[in-house]
């Protein structure tokens, strides 16, 4: 995790009498990794007049004291504040051209230019023309700085419709003649209790954070503002929380089988699209319909359709179809195998995916993820807001035929699950590797009869399996026959061919050769 502090000044600005190698020392006391500074450097009049003078050349001298003393301690980036520098762009421009600068750190001071000068967001007004004034001054402000007019999104509750919202177009559109300050509004109701009720002091119904930051953990908090409709009055009880851990748990448990299964995997050599399985396909072809239902939703300010919707991938597609799949590849199948690495390019797709689509929401956990997660040499391991969003991974994708063929085997799953519960219930089987089923499918899933048997047996996860076509479908379960690998557990007439190995099937046994040696 990077700590860092990135809004600092030194004895070098007006406003601070702090040495930099006591910033330093006290930042690495604390056990930042990171010490930003950001002078103040645009020391100007409310005309533009430069009032003092920001000495570059005693910049240097103290900050190469500070680099020799803590520069392999600390990351120390050399930044600026602007604050008076949209008043005049020479200024700027002269700032943005010294050399060494690593970033500029925006604020907009001093918009107010009547009452000494004052901040704007410091001021109160006692009348509304007061306001309408300060207003003017505000755009005036956001004019004069390419990129801020107008706003992209206005963000406040159900009753600025009438309020900020108003008074600002009003304003906008009567002083300047073009139209709405802001491209896009948006609206939230209100924090209520469990029941719907306002929360009030003297009803005790009122929850504090810092009692969910100390219970939950403060991305609960997030997960919860990030799942709820906010269009409308939002919930908020114990009740509530204890529902949504189980949520964020799963999301948890999804990434530590990923990592889990992902060590030592390199990400800059990911199997091909022409080499991956199909059932490998599947998963990515369902990820690249996430990816594009989160876009879209982030797009529109959907938040809770983020949430809900990578859930409801992490339970019903990964959790009880895909990951109970390729268990048996990632821990039996060959360490560097095409059918394993094939399996991890997916798992590996789907978690780098998914870290960067709910980093948004769950920003410490997501960062949590990123930084154990293996990363192409591309990608900026440090942290995972650093990075862009993913885009859908066409070249991976099934075709709509393909996808729905694999629609049918998952309803399929579903029969056989229910005939195997029955065998077990009948003490036929014990667990389901312990079963060889026989299939009848009609003519519309006649596919499955010209599968690979074995291939079709793992995705049943089954040890055999055997397919016929009809006029309806059928399945029957009966014990196996052959004798169980100690290895992988499934039951096979071919376990014991081997010599070497006489308790394992050819798969694990060839792997077994493979193993080194621990003397």
């Amino acid at each position: 995790m990077i700590l860092a502090d990135c809004h600092t000044h030194s004895l070098c600005s007006p406003d601070s009498e702090a040495p930099m190698p006591a910033m330093a020392q006290r930042a690495a006391e604390l056990g930042l990794t990171t010490l930003c500074l950001t002078d103040h450097c645009d020391l100007l009049s409310l005309e533009g007049e430069r009032t003092l003078t920001y000495d570059w050349a005693a910049v240097e001298q103290e900050r190469k004291k500070m680099l020799d003393a803590f520069g392999t301690k600390l990351d120390l980036p050399m930044g600026l504040e602007f604050g008076m520098a949209h008043l005049v762009p020479e200024t700027a421009e002269t700032i943005l051209s010294q050399p060494g600068l690593d970033f500029v750190l925006g604020s907009c001071h001093n918009m107010d230019e009547k009452d000494g000068g004052r901040d704007f967001y410091m001021l109160t007004y006692d009348t509304l023309d007061q306001c309408y004034a300060a207003l003017d001054n505000y755009f005036a402000s956001m004019q004069k700085t390419e990129g801020f007019w107008p706003a992209t999104v206005y963000l406040e509750g159900l009753d600025q419709y009438r309020g900020w919202f108003q008074s600002s177009l009003l304003t906008a559109v009567g002083a300047l003649g073009k139209g709405a300050p802001f491209k896009e509004c948006v609206t939230h109701g209100w924090t209520v209790d469990g029941e719907g009720k306002a929360m009030h002091k003297s009803l005790g119904n009122g929850m504090d954070p810092a009692e969910i930051f100390d219970k939950y953990g403060a991305d609960l908090l997030r997960l919860w503002a990030g799942s709820a409709d906010y269009h409308v009055d939002v919930r908020c009880s114990d009740e509530i929380f204890k529902q949504l851990s189980q949520n964020y748990l799963k999301f948890r448990n999804t990434c530590k089988f990923c990592l889990d299964n992902l060590v030592g995997f390199d990400a800059d050599h990911l199997v091909q699209p022409d080499e991956m399985l199909p059932l490998d396909k599947w998963a990515v072809t369902r990820l690249n319909t996430l990816i594009e239902k989160v876009f879209a939703a982030y797009d529109n300010y959907e938040f809770h359709v983020v949430s809900h919707m990578i859930n409801d991938f992490c339970v019903v597609d990964l959790s009880s179809f895909y990951f109970d799949i390729i268990k048996d590849r990632l821990y039996c199948g060959e360490a560097s195998g095409l059918e394993r690495r094939s399996a991890q390019t997916a798992v590996w797709l789907i978690l780098d995916a998914m870290t960067r689509m709910f980093a948004p929401i769950l920003a410490f956990t997501c960062d949590e993820v990123w930084l154990a997660m293996p990363h192409r040499s591309a990608d900026d391991a440090r942290n995972v807001l650093f990075n862009e969003m993913v885009q859908p991974y066409r070249g991976y994708a099934l075709t709509e035929e393909e996808m729905g063929k694999w629609a049918r085997i998952a309803a399929l799953r579903t029969a056989v699950n229910g005939a195997l519960e029955q065998a077990r219930a009948d003490k036929t089987i014990g667990k389901s590797l312990e079963a060889e089923v026989d299939l009848t499918v009609t003519a519309e899933d006649a596919f499955l009869a010209d599968m690979d048997a074995a291939d079709l047996a793992d995705t049943l996860i089954v040890s055999q399996v055997r397919v016929d076509v009809g006029a309806e479908q059928a399945v029957a379960v009966r014990p196996a026959a052959g004798a169980k690998c100690l290895r992988c557990w499934k039951v096979l007439p071919t376990v014991g061919s081997d010599a070497e190995h006489p308790e394992l099937c050819p798969r694990c046994a060839a792997v077994v050769k493979d193993l080194p040696v621990i003397e």
